[in-house]
């Protein structure tokens, strides 16, 4: 009797999670609001001198989304993703010995345009190509990482910076990225089934006359061009939901330290990274769910779900007094950026195709941090123009729930 193999694509989806999970994105979204104050306290910066370094960092994945798709079309996801996690790695030591502002700025700037190389676009590519019918599990089994490192960076800092100083809490984390993450996403990502005698989902590939059929099988689902997915509506529709989406959660995130201890509840520091770290895990239920469920449910109903979920979190966080209902907040707030995240990536392979993957999913990317960028400073003016640390939330929650009325236009292909 012999024993089945566990398919090589669920090892692929492993070293996708480590990487997802401690990339540069999830050190803004969770960890730099600790580092922030952390720096504040040191050198006196205000939250308007520090919030421009969360909005560099995400101006700089806006220029190289598009470029790194390109770059993984051509060189595949595991030299792709060995090379952000180096710069990445390097950065964060740079980042421990900086004394100035502009320091901040520009490092993190060049963190910004390293970081769809270390983030999500590499792997999700990778996994297009593994998986088919099982698809939404993969992608959101991968970005479950998220959970992790956005659970383990905000508390880690926070320790270590208590501990031994700001600086050797990103030492320690370069150190992780470098030593840890680097070799075992190495060893572990493949960039698709066929190297292997395998077509997606782990069927074996048939013989064929003529050349090989797994090549055939991938080509299949080549889809549409990066030209003609630029001429569609939903291509469009999808770029305005997380756009706005991205303005929402990042204006949040990014300032929690701010708006938590200012704001009804008047959180601690140590409260803040608490919440911090409930929103990271409640991402993980959003991923595995949210996938689970994209591959049987209605693509638009949960696209629509998740986004109305992100509103009503984000007015939570505007309107709770107490911290126990921050933290429900911050529950919601990770279950619905988790549930939405695996949305965008299963959307762009199941309507547009494989084929320009990385190129297509790039430019929905820079969308996306389009709106990232803005919101940290969105936030900042909108709280200083106002005098109040939750009327910007209750803009941002209102934009998020009228944007999902843009899903009601996406096509029949798309949502089905």
């Amino acid at each position: 009797m012999t024993s089945r193999r566990i398919f090589a694509g669920w090892v692929v989806v492993a070293g996708s999670a480590l990487g997802i999970g401690f990339s540069g994105q999830i050190f803004v979204a969770t960890g730099y609001t600790i580092l922030a104050a952390f720096l504040g306290s040191a050198f006196g910066w205000s939250l308007n001198d520090l919030a421009p370094g969360a909005t560099f960092f995400l101006l700089g994945q806006v220029v190289a989304f598009p470029f790194v798709g390109s770059l993984l079309d051509r060189f595949g996801t595991r030299r792709v993703a060995a090379l952000g996690i180096t710069a990445f790695g390097a950065l964060l030591l740079a980042l421990g010995q900086i004394t100035t502002i502009w320091q901040l700025y520009a490092l993190m700037l060049l963190m910004g345009l390293a970081g769809p190389a270390n983030y999500t676009l590499p792997y999700l590519r990778a996994l297009s190509l593994w998986f088919r019918r099982r698809r939404g599990l993969a992608i959101g089994l991968a970005a479950s990482g998220i959970a992790l490192g956005a659970a383990a960076i905000p508390l880690g800092l926070q320790r270590f910076g208590m501990l031994y100083g700001w600086s050797a809490a990103l030492v320690s984390l370069a150190v992780f990225e470098l030593v840890v993450c680097l070799p075992v996403i190495a060893w572990l990502v493949r960039d698709d089934p066929t190297r292997l005698g395998l077509t997606p989902d782990g069927d074996a590939i048939p013989t064929a006359e003529g050349g090989s059929s797994g090549e055939k099988a991938l080509a299949a689902d080549s889809g549409l061009t990066a030209g003609e997915a630029l001429r569609t509506r939903e291509f469009w529709l999808l770029g305005s939901v997380y756009f706005i989406a991205g303005l929402a959660v990042y204006g949040v995130i990014t300032n929690a330290a701010y708006i938590l201890s200012h704001g009804k509840a008047g959180l601690t520091a140590d409260q803040v990274a608490v919440a911090q770290a409930v929103g990271g895990v409640a991402v993980l239920v959003g991923r595995i769910a949210g996938g689970f469920a994209l591959d049987r449910v209605g693509t638009r109903a949960i696209a629509v779900s998740m986004t109305l979920l992100i509103a009503v979190a984000v007015y939570g966080y505007a309107a709770s007094a107490s911290m126990g209902m921050i933290l429900v907040s911050a529950a919601l707030l990770g279950l619905a950026t988790g549930g939405e995240g695996d949305v965008l990536p299963f959307m762009v392979a199941k309507y547009f195709g494989t084929g320009s993957f990385g190129k297509i999913y790039g430019m929905q990317g820079a969308v996306f941090s389009a709106g990232t960028a803005l919101g940290p400073v969105t936030y900042a003016g909108l709280a200083s123009i106002t005098g109040s640390s939750s009327d910007p939330l209750i803009v941002f929650s209102a934009l998020t729930a009228a944007s999902a009325l843009a899903f009601i236009g996406v096509g029949r292909r798309l949502a089905q």
